[in-house]
């Protein structure tokens, strides 16, 4: 399960890279997502979070309860009450990001050092998925299932990132304002 989670966690984060690169060019409200990149690295099967910055890379560390930013605490509190089994991860730049379960939904959330939020990941089956989306979905791949879904809230839009499978056939697809992208076609061997 826990390989299951991190092969989900790092296509999300890829594609939230994808994402922003996409957009580098648009203007953007939040200037710390528009001026980063986000990686993950693993060591020995531990997640470690980094906040990559254009011009250099941080080697993560896990963070103590002292040195995590009150701003981005606070938020956290307030934002996310029913959280449990939070972990927290400090960048050497003090970026954050806290991973958690709540109401049965794995969830991540970033921060920059200052506290601000960057953005946010649930990762859920296709029940949890919004009516809407789901038919939108099966309207058009009819003959998939949907495996499980990464929901990514970046730059006060919503993207979801929804991987579905047939006997032959693995796909991801990329929905953002309703429109929906095939990002990934790959053939069961």
């Amino acid at each position: 399960m826990k390989k299951i989670f991190l092969a989900f966690t790092a296509t999300t984060i890829l594609a939230v890279a994808l994402f922003n690169n996409a957009n580098a060019q648009q203007p953007s409200g939040n200037a710390a997502s528009a001026d980063a990149r986000l990686s993950l690295s693993f060591n020995e099967g531990a997640m470690r979070f980094a906040y990559v910055p254009e011009t250099y890379n941080d080697v993560a560390t896990e963070a103590s309860s002292e040195g995590l930013n009150m701003k981005a605490l606070k938020d956290f509190q307030k934002s996310y009450r029913d959280a449990s089994n939070v972990s927290w991860y400090k960048a050497e730049n003090g970026a954050l990001l806290a991973s958690f379960t709540e109401n049965q939904v794995n969830n991540s959330v970033a921060y920059d050092k200052k506290g601000r939020w960057l953005y946010s990941i649930k990762r859920y089956g296709e029940q949890n998925l919004a009516k809407d989306i789901r038919a939108n979905v099966k309207s058009v791949y009819y003959d998939f299932n949907i495996a499980n879904v990464e929901e990514v809230a970046i730059d006060n839009q919503t993207i979801y990132i929804i991987h579905l499978e047939d006997a032959k056939t693995l796909k991801t697809l990329r929905i953002a304002e309703g429109e929906i992208e095939e990002v990934q076609n790959l053939r069961k061997g």
